[in-house]
């Protein structure tokens, strides 16, 4: 859950079309020595193999993966997620990602490295395909609303999706150092990127492109950004549009009187 398992990508030749077929993916996982041994203090980000590494264990318990999303938890928070479209209504809603014209950065370029063939945003197949890290659909209401959840405790309007202890392990910190995918520091707890944010508790997750959502449970908020035209900043200096956003939320957070 913190990005230590050392399967940050797949060194087997794959199908060109395999990011969008979920068991070949987890078979080849199955079958790939990892890069190092848990417990060796090393981690890196592993941006495309996690939502396969965690989903599979979801698939066995619960027979799916998709469904757990679509028609369970989140939407009886009425959160609008879906992750694997499967209908033309549904994929009518969405957008194609604009990519930006610039070269991108060594830490861009190392994330690009371990991309698994056939993954494309702007594809009906890679969007109806179960691609849990990668091919979630939702938009900045969507993300603000599901960390909501986290920043009130676990529950929102009287239903309960999450333990107090789970969201401890949310906010604490388990690894911390250079990460040998983005070739930067990162911080990671279980499941969640911890930011350098004003509150340290606060924890979240960043995408690809710029977006980003957050819990603040401090504050008691939650924040969602999502972008159709994608940036490429460099890593350690972060997307402008992005840090002009969070500079007025914790601006006009610090001029509310203390309670």
């Amino acid at each position: 859950m913190s990005h230590c398992a050392g399967l940050r990508g797949i060194t087997q030749k794959l199908p060109k079309d395999a990011a969008n077929h979920w068991d070949v993916v987890c078979k080849a996982l199955e079958n790939e020595k990892p890069e190092y041994e848990l417990g060796s203090g090393r981690h890196g980000y592993h941006a495309m193999t996690f939502g396969w590494l965690v989903g599979e264990v979801i698939r066995r318990v619960t027979g799916k993966v998709s469904e757990s999303f679509r028609g369970g938890s989140w939407e009886t928070f009425g959160v609008d997620f879906i992750c694997g479209i499967k209908n033309d209504k549904d994929h009518d809603r969405v957008i194609d990602v604009i990519e930006p014209n610039i070269e991108p950065s060594p830490e861009m370029e190392a994330l690009f490295a371990i991309s698994i063939p056939g993954f494309n945003v702007n594809t009906r197949a890679t969007r109806a395909a179960e691609i849990p890290a990668a091919n979630g659909h939702t938009n900045a209401r969507g993300l603000a609303r599901m960390y909501a959840i986290l920043a009130q405790g676990g529950d929102l309007e009287g239903k309960h999706l999450i333990s107090q202890k789970a969201l401890v392990d949310a906010a604490k910190p388990l690894v911390k150092g250079k990460d040998e995918t983005i070739l930067m520091e990162t911080c990671w707890s279980s499941g969640f990127m911890k930011f350098a944010l004003p509150d340290p508790d606060a924890f979240g997750h960043a995408g690809y492109g710029g977006s980003i959502g957050f819990a603040d449970p401090n504050h008691e908020i939650s924040f969602g950004y999502a972008q159709s035209v994608l940036s490429l900043p460099d890593p350690s200096k972060g997307d402008p549009r992005l840090l002009g956003l969070l500079g007025g939320l914790y601006g006009d957070l610090a001029k509310l009187p203390k309670v």
